[in-house]
């Protein structure tokens, strides 16, 4: 099991792919120079002790397909700037802290397919662009009106 904080040099691998480090101790923020990685295609860094924001930067990740930040202490918004993301297919932030409304920009992402946002303090609904057959959507109940009309699953207000 890993501990301690990513070092932001990191981002020195520029031939990276994946960085796959779910289920450890990291603590601290997670480095915004990750968003200079133009071959990142996977960054997986759920169940860990990870707090402060989403850089901005990360969203200028070019080939960034899934970014997996669920359980962790993650505060402030999903920026605007997610509409950068071109390639990103899979969006997981569930139980984090969360906040703000999600981007009408998330619904311009053609290929998503899996989003999850449940645990968090979002305010507001899932853009209606996402709801389709082919887009599985975990949210807070509130966000998608009821189970099943667009959302997949969903979790009612604690």
């Amino acid at each position: 099991m890993l501990s301690g904080q990513l070092p932001s040099e990191i981002s020195l691998l520029e031939q990276l792919v994946e960085i796959d480090l779910d289920e450890n101790r990291l603590t601290g923020t997670i480095p915004p120079s990750l968003g200079s990685l133009s071959m990142l295609e996977i960054l997986d860094l759920d169940n860990n002790l990870l707090k402060g924001t989403i850089p901005d930067s990360l969203y200028q990740a070019p080939s960034l397909r899934n970014l997996d930040l669920d359980h962790n202490f993650l505060i402030g918004s999903i920026s605007s700037h997610i509409g950068f993301l071109s390639t990103l297919q899979f969006l997981q932030v569930d139980f984090n802290e969360l906040s703000g409304t999600i981007p009408t920009e998330v619904g311009n992402l053609q290929h998503v397919h899996y989003l999850s946002v449940l645990g968090n303090y979002f305010e507001g609904d899932i853009p209606t662009s996402l709801c389709s057959d082919y887009t599985e959507i975990y949210a807070n109940c509130f966000m998608c009106d009821v189970e099943g009309i667009c959302c997949t699953a969903c979790l009612p207000n604690q």
